[in-house]
C-alpha cells in the first residue's frame, strides 16, 4: 500500500506540473538530481527536491497521468510513499531543465514557424495593419480593398461571421463564396469549386493556405493574445499567400505583428484609427448595487462560471430582462442574444456578458459596467488584475456611432476599481502584446512518433507541451491541455491512424464536457468507429424540453384579442445542467462536421448534420431565454396580461361607443326622413351628426 506525501514547493518561478519519467525497476533519486532513468526515451520536466530517502517505484500510469500546466506561487505535489518510509524533510527546492535526448531536440524545435508555410514565402507580401478601438471603422478600408481586388479572402473569427459577410456582399451584387467550414486546411486542401470563384469568406480553421490571392483580410486579431485559440490567427498571419494582407485589431498588436512581418521578410504598414463616438467615464462607481443598472447597460464579468447567477441578480434588482453572452454557447447563439439586446423596442433591455462579447459582436451599449477590475486564476487560488488590453477592448464597446446610443459611458460596480479603469481608458495606451502562440503541426507529431514508436499519442503531446522550444522573442507554445485530454481518451483505441488521432484531438471540442463520462464515451466510440471503418450513426438530439414561447414572446404579444384571454402559463425555468447537455451535444456535432471531409463515407450526410446543428442551436437559444429570474418573469407576464385585459376593455368600450353612435345617426336620419315627408322637402343628402 502506498500513501501520499504532500510536499510544498517554495515560492518562486512558474513551474510546470510534474510529468514523471522512470524505468520499470525502482531507481533511487540522488540528492543532487544527477541521475534519472528514462522510459521509452521520453523525458519531461521534473521538479527536483532534496529528500532524505530513496525515490519509490512509480507505475507507468503515473508517468503521464497529469498534463503540463503552470502553477502559482505555491504548489502541492503528491508523491507516493510506502508505509515504512518516514516523512521526508524537504530542504532546498529548485528546478532543472528537461532532460531531452540529443536525437529529439531537432524534432522539438518550433522556433521557425515562418518556414512551415512555403507558399507564403514565395510571395513578397505587404502586411497592412489597421488598428483602433471598437467603433473606429478600422475594417472599412480593408473590406473595400477586398472588393476591388482581382482575388481575395476574408477571414472572420467564426464561420457565422464569414457567412454573414458573404451574405451582405452578395446583396450588393458581389460574387463571393464561403469555404467549407468543416475542412481543416492544415491537413488537406480545399477542393476547387465547379465554377471559378475569385473571392472567398472563411473561418480561421477553414481558411486555405494553398490558394494564392491578391488581397486577404484577417479580422478580430485581438484573439492573438488567447493562449488556446490565438495560434489560428498566428497561422494566418504567417501563412496566408496574399500579396496584400490586411490585419485588423487593437493597437497593442502592432509590435508583435511587425516582428512577424520581419521574420517572414515582408513589409509592414500601420494605419491608426480613432473612436467615432464620444466616451465618458463616470465619476464614481455604482457602490456595488445592481439596482443602479438601467436600460442599455452592459454588465461585464470575467468569471464565466457565475454568469447565470449574476443575470438573475441583475433582473431581480433592476427589474429588466437581460440577454446573456459567454464562451460556452455557440457563436450563432451569442450573435442572436446581441441582436436581441440591440432591438430597443422588442429586445432585452440589459446585456450580461463575459469578454466573449469583444470578438465578432457589435452591441449597441449605452454604458459598460465592469463587475470587477480583477479576475481569479483557473484553480481559484488567487486573484490577478485584468490585463490592460481587456479593459481597453471592453471599455471601448460603450457607445456606437449613428445609433441612439452614440455617447458611451464607462463605470465600475465598486469605487476601488474605477481608478485603474479610468487610467487605462483615458490614456488609450496599453502594454503591447509581446508574444503570440504557435501550435505543433501534424508533421511534428509524425516525426516524433517515428523516433518513439512505443510512445502513446498523448505522451507525444505532453512531450511537446513540456519540452518544445520556440523563439522566445516572438512566440509562446499554445495551450495543449484540451488536446491532451482528448488524446488520453482515445489512446487505447487500437489500429487508429496517427492522422485521425491528431484530427480528433485538435478539433473543436473546447465546449465538450470531458469530465462527464457520457461525453468521454462518445468521443471513444467516435474514434473506435473511425479506426474500425464502421458507419457512425447520427448523434441523438438532446432530450431537453424547451417552451414554445419565451418571456420576450409574452411581453411582445401586443395583439388585442376579442375575448378575455387565459392568464399566460409561466414555463418551468431551465437549468444549467440542461444548457450544459445542449452545448456538449453541439460540440460533439461540430467534431463530426470537422471529420466529415476526411470520413464522409462513415458519417451521416452533411445536410443531416447541419440540420441537427440548427435545431440544437435553436434549443440552446430557447433554453437561455427560459433561464430568466422566475419572479421577474411572473411579474412581467402579469403586467403584460393586465395591459392586454385593460386594452381589451378599452377596445370593447370604443366598440360600444361606435355602435351607439351608429344607432343614433340612423335614428336621426329616420327622423329627418319623416320630417321631410311632412314638409315635402327633398334635401336629405346630409345626415344629422
Amino acid at each position: 500500500m502506498q500513501l501520499p506525501i504532500r510536499l510544498r514547493l517554495r515560492r518562486g518561478r512558474t513551474l510546470p506540473r510534474p510529468s514523471y519519467i522512470a524505468s520499470t525497476t525502482p531507481s533511487p533519486l540522488p540528492v543532487d538530481g544527477s541521475r534519472l532513468s528514462t522510459y521509452s526515451a521520453l523525458t519531461a520536466r521534473l521538479p527536483m527536491c532534496s529528500l532524505q530517502r530513496s525515490w519509490p517505484p512509480l507505475s507507468r500510469s503515473s508517468f503521464f497521468s497529469t498534463s503540463p500546466s503552470a502553477v502559482g506561487e505555491e504548489t502541492v505535489v503528491d508523491v507516493p510513499k510506502t508505509e515504512d518510509t518516514a516523512d521526508p524533510k524537504p530542504s532546498t527546492f529548485f528546478r532543472v531543465k528537461p532532460l531531452v535526448p540529443e536525437n529529439l531536440k531537432p524534432l522539438l524545435d518550433l522556433s521557425t514557424p515562418a518556414a512551415w508555410y512555403p507558399e507564403a514565402r514565395k510571395i513578397r507580401r505587404t502586411i497592412h495593419l489597421h488598428v483602433g478601438p471598437p467603433d473606429s471603422a478600422k475594417g472599412d478600408v480593408p473590406r473595400n480593398m477586398l472588393r476591388s481586388a482581382s482575388s481575395g479572402l476574408y477571414v472572420g473569427p467564426y464561420s457565422v461571421h464569414a457567412r454573414e459577410f458573404a451574405r451582405r456582399m452578395k446583396e450588393t451584387g458581389f460574387h463571393i463564396e464561403v469555404m467549407p467550414e468543416d475542412v481543416d486546411a492544415a491537413l488537406s486542401k480545399i477542393p476547387p469549386p465547379p465554377d471559378p470563384v475569385t473571392h472567398w469568406a472563411a473561418s480561421p480553421a477553414a481558411a486555405s493556405l494553398e490558394q494564392p490571392v491578391h488581397t486577404a483580410v484577417i479580422d478580430e486579431c485581438q484573439v492573438l493574445a488567447d493562449a488556446s485559440n490565438g495560434h489560428a490567427w498566428t497561422r494566418l498571419i504567417l501563412g496566408l499567400p496574399a500579396e496584400n494582407l490586411y490585419v485588423c485589431g487593437p493597437p497593442h498588436i502592432v509590435d508583435v505583428v511587425s516582428r512577424l512581418a520581419k521574420l517572414c521578410g515582408d513589409e509592414a504598414t500601420v494605419t491608426v484609427y480613432e473612436r467615432r463616438s464620444e466616451l465618458r467615464i463616470e465619476d464614481r462607481g455604482l457602490r456595488g448595487s445592481l439596482s443602479n443598472v438601467v436600460e442599455g447597460d452592459c454588465l461585464v464579468t470575467f468569471a464565466g462560471s457565475g454568469i447565470f447567477a449574476l443575470r438573475k441578480q441583475v433582473e431581480s434588482f433592476a427589474q429588466l430582462t437581460a440577454a446573456i453572452v459567454y464562451e460556452g454557447v455557440p457563436p450563432e447563439v451569442r450573435l442572436q442574444q446581441v441582436n436581441s439586446f440591440n432591438d430597443q423596442q422588442k429586445g432585452h433591455k440589459v446585456l450580461v456578458t463575459t469578454d466573449a462579447v469583444t470578438v465578432g459582436m457589435v452591441p449597441f451599449v449605452r454604458r459598460i459596467i465592469f463587475g470587477s477590475a480583477s479576475t481569479v486564476t483557473e484553480d481559484l487560488s488567487k486573484t490577478r488584475q485584468l490585463p490592460e488590453s481587456k479593459i481597453y477592448e471592453v471599455g471601448n464597446l460603450a457607445g456606437r456611432f449613428r445609433t441612439s446610443r452614440n455617447v458611451g459611458y464607462v463605470v465600475t460596480l465598486t469605487n476601488p476599481d474605477l481608478k485603474r479603469v479610468t487610467n487605462v481608458l483615458l490614456s488609450q495606451t496599453i502594454s503591447p502584446l509581446e508574444k503570440v502562440p504557435v501550435r505543433p503541426t501534424l508533421s511534428h507529431v509524425q516525426e516524433l512518433a517515428r523516433e518513439l514508436p512505443d510512445a502513446k499519442y498523448s505522451e507525444i503531446l505532453k512531450l511537446l507541451s513540456s519540452s518544445a522550444s520556440v523563439a522566445a522573442d516572438a512566440f509562446v507554445l499554445a495551450d495543449l491541455r484540451v488536446p491532451i485530454q482528448v488524446a488520453e481518451i482515445i489512446d487505447d483505441i487500437p489500429k487508429m491512424r496517427l492522422e485521425d488521432r491528431f484530427l480528433i484531438s485538435m478539433g473543436p471540442v473546447a465546449n465538450l464536457d470531458l469530465k462527464d463520462r457520457k461525453w468521454r464515451s462518445a468521443v471513444t466510440a467516435l474514434g473506435q468507429a473511425i479506426a474500425d471503418g464502421t458507419p457512425i450513426p447520427l448523434i441523438p438530439e438532446p432530450d431537453v424540453k424547451v417552451p414554445d414561447t419565451s418571456v420576450l414572446d409574452i411581453l411582445n404579444d401586443t395583439e388585442i384579442p376579442d375575448e378575455v384571454p387565459p392568464p399566460p402559463k409561466i414555463p418551468r425555468p431551465s437549468t444549467t445542467a440542461e444548457i450544459h447537455a445542449l452545448t456538449s451535444s453541439h460540440a460533439l456535432l461540430l467534431l463530426h462536421l470537422h471529420l466529415h471531409s476526411h470520413h464522409a463515407s462513415l458519417l451521416p450526410p452533411k445536410p443531416k448534420l447541419l440540420s441537427l446543428k440548427a435545431r440544437i442551436e435553436t434549443k440552446i437559444a430557447k433554453t437561455l431565454e427560459n433561464m430568466h429570474n422566475e419572479k421577474l418573469t411572473a411579474k412581467l407576464a402579469r403586467k403584460s396580461y393586465g395591459h392586454k385585459v385593460s386594452a381589451l376593455s378599452e377596445k370593447k368600450k370604443r366598440r360600444r361607443a361606435i355602435e351607439i353612435g351608429a344607432r343614433a345617426r340612423a335614428l336621426s336620419l329616420q327622423e329627418k326622413l319623416a320630417e321631410s315627408a311632412l314638409t315635402g322637402a327633398r334635401d336629405i343628402s346630409t345626415p344629422l351628426m
